[in-house]
């Protein structure tokens, strides 16, 4: 079996890397109408949280968005992938792409514990402030996801989709609602915050090429 050209533009993974840059336009959306109905800083923080495990939930982490995946399963699997060759196999416990799991789901367990945390602590500033908070972050959010598909449509590398949608995933993680409301009501998140840097630094090491 001949080696499928490395360099050809994988359309399925393009075409899945936009319908996720659409999820999250349309998350932004959903931000905007759900933010006409909380009257309390409670919450408030439930909808930023529900939010940011939602941005979690949709990250293109998975083989489905990986150029090289779309490459290499029909000619020789893992053992001939340009990817696994240089960052390891990614199944492996250990590889660089395992690392970026493990933390993503640290993040998720943050964020998840955080609701008990919360009702221990008051914030110095009030639910309005919150609010404003999370509509500069749904406009935020519309303009990363717009960004994105851009971006997208015109890589025409498997170097240049993985760099692309590693941008776009550190975006995300960095401007997570909750944590932004949590820094600007002065609530305590420091298990968020630790969460969110290892998740940065797994984003960041799992493509070090870009």
């Amino acid at each position: 079996m001949e080696d499928r050209d490395p360099g050809r533009k994988p359309d399925s993974v393009k075409d899945a890397l936009m319908d996720a840059a659409d999820s999250y336009t349309e998350l932004a959306e959903d931000l905007q109408t759900d933010l006409k109905s909380p009257n309390t800083m409670e919450e408030v923080l439930k909808l930023a949280e529900r939010t940011s495990l939602e941005v979690l939930a949709l990250l293109p982490l998975s083989p489905v968005y990986c150029p090289f995946c779309s490459i290499y399963t029909d000619c020789g699997g893992c053992e001939n992938c340009k990817y696994a060759a240089d960052y390891g196999i990614c199944s492996e416990t250990g590889s660089l792409y395992h690392q970026v799991l493990e933390a993503h789901y640290g993040l998720v367990g943050a964020i998840e514990s955080f609701p008990g945390q919360s009702k221990k602590i008051v914030p110095s500033k009030g639910t309005e402030v919150a609010k404003d908070v999370l509509s500069i972050g749904a406009s935020n959010l519309a303009k990363i996801a717009k960004n994105f598909r851009s971006e997208i449509q015109k890589a025409s590398s498997p170097e240049d989709i993985m760099t692309v949608k590693k941008d776009f995933m550190i975006e995300l993680v960095s401007d997570l609602p909750l944590e932004k409301v949590c820094s600007h009501c002065d609530l305590e998140h420091l298990n968020i915050i630790r969460a969110k840097e290892e998740a940065l630094l797994g984003l960041d090491r799992h493509w070090a090429a870009a």
